[in-house]
């Protein structure tokens, strides 16, 4: 299992995700590097659309050793999605591994997306999760792609 958590003040964004893990020993864990292959471990990943007035989203994965991996989306002429891996993210991240579990906590400035968070503002999003041990992935809206009208509603309150 897995939880997610969202909370915003005006000038950030602030994302958890706790992951349950029956044989934490199998974590795959070993990328140190920023945009390095953490999609190819355990990791959570994020695909935000801050601003549904602009074709942009921004993918962001984060590992169990609190390392990042983002590109920030944006749709072609013919409406793919296509990513920049030149654009990288400011996050602090802290990250936790229990007996059965691994945790990550990450504050994100808004002002990188160009917008404030506000009550009731609507941002589009997905999430998941990838648990190397199963070969597998938990996915919030199915399924996964990268087109932002795939995506779920987050609703500030």
């Amino acid at each position: 299992s897995s939880r997610f958590y969202y909370s915003w003040d005006e000038d950030n964004l602030y994302l958890a995700a706790y992951c349950h893990e029956s044989n934490i020993d199998s974590l795959k864990a070993v990328e140190t590097k920023h945009d390095g292959s953490i999609s190819r471990e355990d990791c959570v990943g994020y695909f935000l659309q801050p601003d549904t007035g602009k074709k942009e989203v921004y993918q962001i994965y984060f590992s169990p050793l609190a390392v990042s991996f983002d590109q920030k989306l944006t749709a072609n002429a013919g409406g793919y999605m296509i990513g920049d891996r030149k654009w990288n993210g400011e996050y602090e991240v802290k990250a936790q591994k229990g007996d059965a579990y691994w945790s990550i906590e990450a504050r994100i400035p808004l002002a990188q997306f160009g917008v404030k968070a506000g009550t009731e503002e609507i941002w589009i999003l997905n999430f998941r999760r990838k648990q190397f041990r199963l070969g597998e992935s938990a996915n919030w809206q199915v399924p996964l792609d990268y087109d932002p009208k795939t995506f779920g509603k987050m609703i500030m309150k």
